[in-house]
């Protein structure tokens, strides 16, 4: 529960922002199927940002690799943003695709129980791996909101399945995809962490 109650913290740091922004951007670009694809966004940078702490994933966030990731984020938001009925799957693998480029290039901020998930990753690896899927549902809590809203609210339906909220996430996709590809992402995230350890 520490673990989790920390994810929710984070978000007051700067540096979270780059693990938040993009799983609201999925829970508005995939409209009705919000639900899915944030969890699968969750899984994806869960899934990532564990096996770089692990040491399972080794591949560097420079050159070719970042480029490559950026088209994988932009495809990721067109998919999301075209569903069509009977694909609900399809957002779902999206989201975990859009969720591990983030969770790849992602610098968390270490508080206490994040930094046991990032010293004992390679040593306790179920228990560090559930702690880390703790922490991002924490930090990703507010996407959550967002995607579930519509469903515990259904007035609200109608305007979380707009066209305009839609775009917004999918500006915001793209946003990250573009800086991704230009090699500004980084400058982006080291001013980010900059800022949450000032």
């Amino acid at each position: 529960m520490r673990t989790f109650l920390e994810g929710i913290e984070a978000v007051t740091q700067a540096c979270t922002l780059v693990l938040l922004l993009p799983a609201i951007a999925v829970a508005l670009t995939a409209r009705k199927h919000a639900p899915l694809a944030v969890a699968g966004f969750i899984l994806g940078a869960t899934t990532l940002a564990w096996a770089q702490a692990a040491q399972h994933w080794r591949v560097e966030g420079t050159g070719v690799a970042v480029i490559i990731a950026a088209a994988v984020l932009a495809a990721s938001g067109i998919v999301l943003y075209r569903l069509l009925p009977g694909m609900e799957w399809l957002g779902g693998m999206a989201g975990v695709f859009g969720g591990a480029v983030i969770g790849w290039l992602w610098q968390p901020c270490a508080g206490p129980q994040l930094s046991i998930i990032l010293n004992d990753a390679s040593d306790s690896p179920l228990r560090t791996a559930g702690m880390m899927l703790l922490y991002v549902t924490g930090a990703c809590l507010l996407a959550i909101v967002v995607a579930a809203l519509p469903v515990a609210l259904p007035r609200l339906a109608a305007l979380s399945n707009s066209t305009a909220a839609a775009r917004s996430g999918l500006a915001i996709v793209f946003l990250f995809a573009a800086l991704m590809a230009i090699g500004r992402y980084d400058e982006l995230v080291g001013e980010l962490v900059r800022i949450s350890t000032a």
